[in-house]
């Protein structure tokens, strides 16, 4: 099964590291696996480093007030997307899921591991808003929504965003 990963940012936290875990062990079951991010950073380097193919989408931004480079963000994905032709897709950021989704519309199955929800409660109004909505819109796009806390899943479902049925829990691990 070829799997394509996706995250906004290539920078170290917690959802790269999570990322690169996951490539790492979808590489040594045999299955080809790629990542797209924004060029440089840690996570590129990490998926080098696993031989792994990285593909940069330099106009991937966590922000979605920016019509032009939203539009470059999602012609990139387009043109990775029909090249690679991945048998799944997993995002692990908002923007970057929001865009996929819009992009593939169900026509690959698409997995949205929530580390965060963008319209979660002290996030600004104007994004809670917007992201609230986007994630409404595109929600129909996504095979399954994996949520890394109960509260992350509540959250969803409550919104209006996730159903029951298209949920899950899955506590994030760490290396000891």
């Amino acid at each position: 099964m070829r799997i394509l990963y996706i995250v906004t940012k290539s920078e170290i936290g917690g959802a790269q590291v999570h990322v690169s875990e996951l490539i790492k062990y979808f590489r040594s079951m045999g299955h080809p696996v790629g990542v797209i991010s924004s060029p440089g950073g840690w996570l590129e380097n990490e998926t080098k480093t696993t031989g792994v193919t990285f593909f940069p989408n330099p106009h991937f931004s966590n922000s979605i007030f920016n019509p032009l480079r939203v539009l470059k963000s999602i012609k990139r994905l387009r043109e990775i997307i029909a090249s690679y032709r991945p048998d799944l897709i997993s995002c692990h950021s908002s923007v970057a899921s929001v865009l996929t989704r819009s992009v593939v519309r169900k026509r690959i199955p698409v997995i949205y591991t929530i580390h965060s929800w963008a319209f979660a409660p002290g996030a600004p109004l104007l994004r809670r808003t917007v992201s609230l909505l986007a994630e409404k819109l595109t929600a129909r796009y996504v095979s399954k929504f994996i949520c890394v806390s109960r509260y992350n899943q509540e959250l969803g479902l409550n919104s209006g965003v996730a159903r029951e049925g298209k949920t899950t829990v899955i506590y994030n691990g760490v290396a000891v």
